[in-house]
């Protein structure tokens, strides 16, 4: 939940777009968020976010948007404790698409999870460079591919394509992964440089950065 107040909030303070309301709409959106995150957090009750992801995922829906939403299961939903999954997901406009007034969905939650797998775009960057003491490291190659996130994984130390729910943990999955790492080759002297980066309109937010060196 953290993480997820941590985009909401960097989004806020860029005034960044979300791609699902017109720029105009979506001042007043990011306002809001800013003013409840910041200086009222007790308004922000689950009445507050269930109308907040009906209004950002639902009454501006269209054909260009994904139709498969997130929901994330509150204490009270039934059988939770049966079921080890924490999320379900349900078709815009389904029969099993859950009301705003649904107390057994985390709005909170959901809206945060929504926000992050619909209304950002997502690109790794991967870079080799040189390592040396005595002069500015060298970029050797550099790849910039889309990634998609998602709260599963596939499991990949068994056989099959077992499906693993990780949320709250987002995994970015790149479809092209053989292709792309074919020719990414370390040796002695280099290192694998690796940033995930969030794009929404023409702001930017590096989420991780990382580096492992041939040794």
């Amino acid at each position: 939940q953290g993480a997820n107040r941590g985009i909401v909030g960097k989004m806020a303070d860029t005034e960044a777009v979300p791609a699902a309301l017109p720029s105009e709409e979506t001042k007043l959106f990011i306002s809001e968020l800013k003013e409840v995150l910041r200086n009222r957090p007790e308004d922000a009750s689950s009445d507050f976010w269930s109308e907040k992801f009906n209004e950002l995922f639902v009454k501006n829906f269209n054909d260009a948007h994904d139709d498969l939403l997130f929901f994330v299961k509150s204490a009270s939903y039934p059988g939770l404790h049966e079921d080890a999954n924490p999320i379900f997901v349900a078709r815009f406009n389904s029969t099993d698409f859950p009301t705003v007034s649904d107390s057994t969905i985390n709005w909170e939650e959901t809206f945060n999870l929504n926000l992050i797998l619909h209304s950002f775009s997502y690109y790794v960057t991967l870079t080799i460079d040189n390592i040396s003491k005595y002069r500015p490291s060298k970029v050797l190659k550099k790849i910039t591919k889309t990634v998609y996130p998602s709260p599963s994984k596939i499991q990949m130390d068994t056989k099959g394509t077992t499906t693993e729910i990780t949320y709250p943990i987002i995994y970015f999955t790149l479809h092209d992964f053989e292709e792309t790492f074919s020719n990414v080759i370390c040796y002695q002297g280099t290192r694998l440089c690796v940033e995930v980066v969030a794009c929404l309109g023409d702001k930017k937010i590096a989420i991780f950065e990382g580096s492992v060196s041939y040794e």
